[in-house]
């Protein structure tokens, strides 16, 4: 793998890890007004608005802000939360899922089970960027933290951390 998308892998993963929980309590996005904090008002407000609310029109509890020259949406649709970053003219560069257990697909969530058999699974979320989908995939037990990332089949343990 290159520098760069080690780098941005580890970004994607610190956002996961990060705003995992920041979402805020604003209207649906077909009732705006919608909060934005450290954002630019203007022209480019207005495309990826315009952009947003056709890539995701169900989205609820919309709020944006800043990161470097590209805009981040964190919202809800249905029972799953999603973070994404637009670049400024409102083109999707990245879709961070976050689900459950549930949200996983089948052989995913076998592969883990048959790995980890006395490890439940607390958390799931898919990063989508240039056409790779990776699912990262929190467990525990009563000793341990597991982080398990999958992608193409493939699955790496990426942490793992004794609880106290």
């Amino acid at each position: 793998m290159t520098t760069q998308i080690k780098f941005r892998l580890l970004v994607l993963l610190a956002i996961l890890f990060m705003g995992n929980n920041s979402f805020s309590q604003t209207s649906n996005v077909n009732n705006l007004p919608v909060s934005v904090s450290n954002f630019s008002y203007g022209k480019t407000y207005s495309e990826v608005l315009t952009q947003f609310h056709t890539l995701f029109p169900n989205a609820e509890n919309v709020s944006f802000y800043n990161l470097d020259k590209n805009i981040v949406a964190a919202f809800k649709m249905t029972d799953l939360r999603y973070r994404v970053l637009l670049n400024k003219k409102g083109k999707l560069v990245y879709k961070i899922t976050y689900g459950q257990e549930k949200h996983l697909p089948v052989e995913v969530r076998k592969a883990i089970k048959m790995e980890y058999v006395d490890f439940r699974i607390i958390g799931a979320s898919l990063v989508e960027e240039a056409n790779r989908s990776i699912w990262i995939v929190h467990l525990e037990d009563d000793w341990e933290y597991v982080v398990v990332r999958v992608e193409n089949n493939e699955m790496d343990e990426n942490m793992k951390y004794k609880k106290r």
